[in-house]
């Protein structure tokens, strides 16, 4: 009955021709009573009873693959005539990391009891949005696109006329988790004024939402508002190479109130910069709903860094789990491993990572791999972050017990692993330059060339085999071996871990390369953990991975480590608890609340180092496993 509403309801959008970073606004009227409604937009949508914020949010999708909001809005439909305006923001361009192009438009269907009362048609009011500036194309970064303009002089009462109904041939589901929860608002303190008269404010910590901004103004001006995570030569930095953390506002005569509800920032310090008066502005924060496990027990340090890894790890869930939510907002498999690790011990919750796993699985990226950061239209692709796939698909599964999930995608995993068997040569599997050949962030390991040039997507011959690769490789052939193609993966494991431990150990060091040029914490970890190397040798190896013989493994990185020296024996888990407090102590006073992208903080990235990064969060997982096996 419910899929009957949303089913029947038609794609509309304000006019034919849409162009990218486009505002439309569409309005019904609705009766009081027990109100449902269903909604889904591309590509993103406020809804607004009787002009007050009832949902927000369209859950990240696909146009093959749309989901809806299903939305009990009963206690906003108060009135017998009650006026719905419906705001969608379309984006409108294919090179984003974090959006999936699609059509503009949006379709909705509200019922009252059992009885449909509206449904979205060629017959529904719309019109562009009179407030908010269209078509600018404003960058904020390349992951999450778009900024914005708003204008507080637009007129309210612009009028509608009737929408274009648009073809779309696609299914529909249901949001498969939570939508978000507003906190109470996060107010910036003003702590400066700097020599252009810009106004400097300061949250208290890092804080991740949306804009809420106050003022008065003797007429219309511009407001620049600028948001960073840290402040460098005495303000925060607004512009970082294409980036620019900005957004803009113009004032009409008198008390200005402005929040948006579309674009999430994160932030810890706010600057205001334009001819206003009595200043407000903060974060309104967007949380998704968690219920936190009881804790295991710790000391005073590990319980700061506890702590701190817990609030990183929330700040970076939203629609899916996010890398960081300041810089990139984008869900990358490698970044989403490490956080679902943490959340199953944290919050002990099975659906927001299954959601995730689903819509990576829905990926086509027509190489077979995984696109950059599922869903988007971006055809970048990072090979290994594909077999990091394969592992959080497994381990969902194992801490779960919900192994339906593996029968319902085990085709793609398949064809994801198969994708690399045509790059096999004399046994080996070997990295192809055609595409982002990155394993971390660390010289030797993060394909430089590739990142720097974009590969242009020009296939320029295999590299020689890697030890990082084959390493991932076998393992994923051993896990998908357990669900099925058991003798085939299990096989080709055995033979590629046969001819890599030839290649790439030579009785001492496991090498990157098969040209031995250097060795890596990260390669001699993975050997292990991969059984390239065994007993005796592995000791040797584990003994010089915490002398520090090897090229420094990143933080990202560091839980391959950690796996390897306990696989290897028990007693290093003091020395792991030595080394993540003297890792994440000077995080603890960085003044964010957070744990950092890198040990280098915000200078790493040519000052784009991120202050708030899930795959840091590690220690939480180590903190509760060490408590448990402890038991």
């Amino acid at each position: 009955m419910e899929n009957f509403y949303i089913d029947n309801a038609k794609w509309i959008w304000q006019n034919n021709a849409p162009k990218s970073d486009e505002y439309a606004e569409f309005y019904c009227e609705v009766p009081s009573g027990e109100i449902t409604a269903f909604i889904c937009a591309d590509s993103n949508y406020e809804l607004y009873v009787n002009g007050t914020l009832a949902a927000f949010g369209q859950y990240a999708d696909y146009p093959y693959d749309k989901v809806y909001d299903k939305l009990n809005l009963s206690k906003y439909f108060t009135k017998e005539k009650n006026e719905v305006l419906i705001r969608v923001w379309y984006y409108g361009i294919a090179e984003l990391q974090t959006y999936y192009i699609g059509k503009a438009g949006v379709k909705f269907a509200f019922f009252k009891d059992k009885e449909c009362v509206v449904l979205s048609s060629s017959d529904t009011l719309s019109r562009l949005s009179p407030m908010y500036v269209q078509h600018q194309n404003k960058w904020m970064t390349p992951q999450i696109g778009f900024s914005f303009k708003y204008d507080a002089n637009g007129d309210p009462n612009a009028p509608f006329g009737k929408s274009v109904e648009i073809p779309l041939d696609t299914s529909f589901r249901e949001r498969p988790i939570k939508k978000l929860v507003l906190e109470n608002e996060a107010v910036g303190k003003e702590i400066k004024i700097l020599d252009d008269g810009t106004r400097l404010f300061d949250l208290g910590r890092e804080e991740v939402g949306f804009i809420h901004l106050k003022c008065k103004s003797k007429g219309k001006a511009d407001v620049l508002v600028s948001w960073g995570e840290h402040i460098v030569d005495g303000r925060v930095r607004r512009i970082i190479g294409p980036r620019d953390f900005s957004l803009e506002y113009i004032t009409k005569e008198g008390n200005n109130d402005f929040t948006n509800y579309f674009r999430r920032i994160a932030c810890r310090y706010i600057e205001i910069n334009g001819d206003v008066t009595d200043i407000e502005v903060g974060i309104i924060p967007a949380m998704y709903p968690l219920t936190q496990k009881p804790e295991p027990k710790m000391n005073g340090i590990q319980k700061r860094i506890f702590d701190t890894c817990i609030r990183t790890l929330r700040l970076c869930m939203h629609e899916h789990y996010e890398d960081c939510p300041w810089r990139e907002q984008a869900l990358y498999a490698m970044d989403s491993r490490n956080q679902m690790l943490c959340g199953y011990y944290a919050f002990g919750e099975y659906e927001f990572p299954r959601a995730c796993l689903t819509l990576m699985a829905h990926d086509r990226h027509p190489d077979g791999f995984l696109s950059i950061c599922p869903p988007s239209s971006n055809m970048t692709a990072i090979p290994s972050f594909s077999m990091h796939y394969i592992t959080e698909c497994i381990e969902y599964a194992e801490y779960s017990g919900d192994t339906a999930l593996i029968e319902e995608i085990y085709p793609k995993l398949c064809s994801i692993l198969e994708s690399f068997f045509p790059d096999i040569k004399d046994g080996i599997l070997c990295p192809n330059k055609k595409y982002w050949n990155f394993y971390e962030w660390v010289p030797g390991l993060e394909d430089r060339e590739f990142f720097e040039e974009r590969g242009h997507g020009k296939e320029v011959g295999n590299l020689e085999g890697d030890i990082v690769l084959n390493s991932l490789f076998i393992l994923s052939l051993e896990r998908l071996a357990k669900y099925g193609n058991t003798e085939k993966y299990a096989t080709l494991a055995k033979e590629v871990r046969e001819n890599a431990r030839k290649v790439f150990f030579d009785g001492e060091t496991v090498w990157n390369r098969q040209i031995k040029d250097d060795a890596s914490e990260l390669g001699v970890s993975l050997a292990i953990l991969s059984d390239i190397v065994t007993g005796e040798d592995a000791m040797r190896l584990a003994n010089r991975l915490v002398n520090g013989d090897f090229t420094h493994i990143s933080l990202s990185m560091n839980c391959f480590k950690y796996d390897a020296l306990l696989k290897v024996s028990n007693e290093y888990k003091e020395w792991i608890l030595s080394d993540i407090e003297r890792i994440y102590v000077p995080m603890l006073d960085g003044g964010t609340g957070t744990v950092w992208e890198t040990e280098e903080g915000e200078s790493d990235f040519a000052n784009a180092g991120s202050l708030c990064h899930g795959w840091s969060a590690m220690p939480v997982y180590y903190y509760y496993k060490f408590a448990e096996d402890d038991k």
